[in-house]
């Protein structure tokens, strides 16, 4: 059986243009290497989600696909590493669509598991 995990992330914005959200509540559903959820993505907008996740020496490495951005359906790729119990730092490249940038999101995401 798969587990749900409540999670919130507060986020910084770096090199990426105009004001975005910085709180990012979230519920998942994980089992084995497949996950899916729901999220407040960076334009306050609510961003269903669905791919994999794969442990690479220390790091969970999410990819797959998100709805609620500039596109319908855009790729996903965020890599976190535990720092304690229900406390990971994360990282997720971005593109800046409107200034034409690359940039990425970083931030403490705090979890409980069911």
């Amino acid at each position: 059986m798969g587990e749900v995990v409540l999670g919130f992330m507060i986020s910084a914005h770096v090199a990426l243009g105009d004001n975005y959200n910085n709180k990012h509540p979230s519920i998942t559903y994980r089992k084995e290497d497949y996950v899916v959820g729901v999220y407040q993505n960076s334009y306050s907008r609510p961003s269903l989600y669905g791919g994999y996740v794969k442990n690479i020496d220390g790091f969970e490495v999410y990819y797959g696909a998100a709805t609620g951005y500039v596109l319908p359906v855009v790729p996903f790729v965020a890599v976190k590493r535990e720092l304690e119990k229900n406390i990971k730092f994360v990282v997720i490249p971005s593109f800046d669509v409107k200034h034409k940038n690359p940039g990425m999101v970083l931030g403490i995401e705090l979890t409980i598991k069911e």
